[in-house]
């Protein structure tokens, strides 16, 4: 099952962050990204809910479960799949802000040393995003300050549980 919602992209906007995809793909073995350096302009959370699926970083290729994430900034190169025997229930959002504000406020956090992070409570992150995909797909672009609070929500949630992954994780 493919669930999600693409908004407009806003140039120029007021806003801290802005959703510019947010989706659930659940039952996809199919499912698999590969997008070279510069291909994509935007931020973006990977959270595997169930399942299984594997990233590529740094020349190797480590297995995602239940917790895992993947946060890439923008122009990074990203290469991401799902299992074939045990599909990944994979959530993910492509966000972007107002000039370097919310770079530098991921920055600041350390959001930048890895790509690759383990929520250590998801529940918060779980509901923040799909309450995010309710609003994307309801609301559409009728309420865009909603939209930039609940996306807001959702990077708030991954930079307060999420800790650097660790291949020999429990």
């Amino acid at each position: 099952m493919k669930r999600q919602s693409h908004l407009l992209t806003l140039p120029d906007t007021p806003l801290f962050c802005f959703p510019e995809s947010v989706g659930v793909y659940t039952d996809s073995p199919e499912h698999a990204v590969s997008r070279d350096p510069g291909a994509m302009n935007n931020f973006n959370i990977h959270y595997v809910a169930s399942g299984k699926g594997y990233v590529e970083s740094e020349g190797q290729t480590l297995e995602l479960r239940r917790g895992d994430a993947v946060l890439y900034f923008p122009m990074q190169r990203q290469h991401y799949y799902s299992s074939k025997d045990e599909p990944w229930d994979i959530r993910w959002v492509h966000f972007y802000g107002s000039g370097t504000s919310l770079q530098d406020y991921l920055q600041a956090r350390g959001m930048h040393k890895s790509r690759l992070w383990r929520l250590r409570q998801a529940e918060g992150w779980e509901t923040a995003h799909l309450e995010l995909l309710a609003a994307a797909e309801k609301k559409r672009m009728n309420n865009p300050t909603l939209l930039s609070a609940l996306t807001y929500a959702v990077i708030a949630e991954f930079v307060q549980q999420a800790v650097p992954y660790s291949a020999g994780k429990p």
